[in-house]
């Protein structure tokens, strides 16, 4: 039997690309709901807005892409 879901939450997806990186940031500070996922070429220019990243909500969950076959983007398939 499937789970239920209580709330739902909004996925977040970051690339390699440095481009509004800060912007994006700030608005994820404000869902409070959050999935973010992030690809390998993310992991390295988010290191550079690791303080930023630490303003995250303490309910968003963060999952990062260590697999060729993106497995972590199957979770996507459960709400």
């Amino acid at each position: 039997m499937p789970r239920k879901i209580r709330t739902p939450r909004l996925a977040w997806a970051l690339t390699g690309s440095g481009h509004f990186v800060t912007e994006s940031l700030e608005l994820m500070c404000r869902i409070p709901d959050l999935d973010v996922f992030v690809s390998r070429a993310a992991v390295e220019v988010v290191r550079m807005y690791r303080d930023d990243m630490a303003k995250l909500p303490k309910s968003a969950r963060i999952f990062k892409d260590t697999t060729a076959s993106a497995a972590p983007v199957g979770l996507f398939y459960h709400g």
